[in-house]
């Protein structure tokens, strides 16, 4: 049986898609600002709409269009660069709460430090 409503899911930072395992029947949209990345995430998942672009910006001005907003923003510490070191964690930008009526439901992994 096809779902004749699936959920609306936004994938911000998508990387090549591991999260999308997460959503099955769902209608997603991801945000990934790396062109190749974005070409493989595409090739695993031919259904998807994919958005090669800034994932914060997309998301203020299309938040409404969705149930669902997965936000897993890249985790600088996660990555050394072979001397042990890892790069400098960047500030994510702040927003003022979304405006309008329709607040879906968000999830966000965000680095954590130590």
């Amino acid at each position: 049986m096809v779902n004749e409503n699936p959920m609306r899911v936004l994938n911000l930072f998508c990387g090549v898609g591991g999260n999308r395992k997460l959503w099955q029947d769902a209608s997603v949209t991801a945000v990934e600002n790396n062109p190749q990345i974005a070409a493989v995430y595409s090739r695993l998942n031919p259904a998807d709409t994919v958005v090669v672009g800034d994932a914060h910006q997309f998301l203020l001005d299309h938040y409404h269009m969705f149930d669902f907003i997965w936000s897993s923003p890249p985790m600088p510490d996660a990555f050394q660069d072979g001397q042990g070191h890892a790069p400098q964690a960047q500030a994510l930008p702040r927003h003022e709460p979304l405006p309008g009526n329709h607040v879906p439901a968000i999830i966000c992994q965000v680095p954590v430090g130590g």
